[in-house]
């Protein structure tokens, strides 16, 4: 495997959604539960952007053609979202500088997995950037509200189960997430054959668009 792929399957659901149950996990330990309150609505938010902006693209074909957007990227999203976090929380015990530069690393991290994903051909600049900025916002965002929290402790059993999460990556049987999206864009929208990048480019202006697409798969 490539390391593009490598660092696509970095930003991958499974290993993602680990690392995030870890942080929750990590903050809902803590005896102050504010900074878990707004960690999970900052992702909630996130999460439901990257959702929307896919459904109605392959529900609907609503997109932005002149920059080839059919949606966030998840991968670079989660990875930007959930990345800085983690390793600013690893290091929490620390003087702020060092919890800054494991935030930073976290980004970097992020961007090289927001990068893979145009190397794999899954998605285009605008969609990988796009992503990467809305994952990026997030977590910045929430780490902006706990740059001054010292109280921060780290359980043991915690600190291990982020590690082993970065290091032994879960080998369960990757979630069908994009099938998932297909079927409820389809169900939603009534129309028998979700909206493709393909076609779509092709496609006229979406005025004429038909309300029965194409039949093809993704």
């Amino acid at each position: 495997m490539s390391v593009w792929r490598e660092l696509s399957f970095t930003g991958s659901f499974n290993v993602t959604v680990s690392a995030a149950v870890v942080i929750t996990l990590w903050l809902a330990w803590q005896p102050d539960k504010s900074p878990l309150i707004r960690w999970l609505g900052l992702m909630s938010i996130a999460t439901l952007l990257v959702v929307a902006s896919k459904l109605v693209f392959l529900g609907w074909g609503i997109g932005i053609r002149s920059i080839d957007f059919t949606g966030f990227s998840g991968h670079a999203m989660r990875s930007a979202a959930i990345y800085p976090v983690l390793f600013f929380l690893l290091v929490a015990w620390l003087h702020t500088g060092s919890r800054s530069l494991a935030a930073i690393f976290g980004l970097l991290l992020a961007a090289m997995v927001a990068w893979s994903r145009i190397m794999v051909h899954a998605h285009s600049l605008s969609e990988a950037a796009s992503g990467f900025l809305l994952g990026g916002l997030t977590s910045l965002t929430f780490l902006y509200t706990i740059r001054n929290r010292t109280e921060l402790k780290i359980h043991p059993v915690l600190g291990i189960l982020s590690l082993a999460t970065l290091l032994f990556p879960p080998q369960m049987t990757p979630v069908p997430t994009q099938s998932i999206l297909i079927r409820t864009a389809l169900f939603i929208s009534g129309h028998p054959a979700p909206y493709i990048r393909a076609t779509w480019r092709m496609a006229p202006l979406p005025s004429s668009i038909s309300n029965h697409p194409p039949h093809t798969t993704q």
